[in-house]
């Protein structure tokens, strides 16, 4: 099963990447060209690159009993069959082994999947044991 991260989050980052990167192209073109002209140019060329991201990348995946979770830098997985607990803590689930911690934040992805992805674990989590 893959997640993908919601509409929301993704097309947050490309407003603000558009906006930030306008507003920095104007500054340098109407002023001189200072420090704050190039910071709001690269601000809005990292939330385009973690848009990109977003869209071209999973939040999560569960695939032959691991769970990964994509972050932007680095890949985070649990074997479901070590799993010890499983808790929902405000807008996180977290999922806990003996030496890992993953936390996947209902926020990234849509409600729909979110319930589809707990279901799913739940389902492997009890084949597993």
């Amino acid at each position: 099963m893959k997640v993908k991260f919601s509409n929301l989050s993704k097309y947050s980052k490309l407003v603000l990447g558009l906006l930030w990167a306008i507003i920095g192209i104007i500054r340098m073109i109407n002023s001189e060209k200072g420090f704050n002209e190039y910071l709001l140019l690269v601000l809005g060329f990292i939330y385009l690159y973690l848009f990109f991201i977003e869209i071209t990348r999973n939040y999560v995946e569960v695939v032959n009993g691991v769970i990964s979770i994509q972050g932007y830098f680095n890949k985070k997985s649990v074997e479901i069959k070590e799993l010890i607990n499983m808790e929902e803590k405000g807008n996180d689930f977290v999922l806990r082994t003996m030496d890992k911690k993953l936390t996947i934040n209902n926020k990234r992805i849509s409600k729909d999947d979110y319930a589809a992805l707990i279901t799913e674990i739940k389902k492997q989590k009890a084949e597993s044991v």
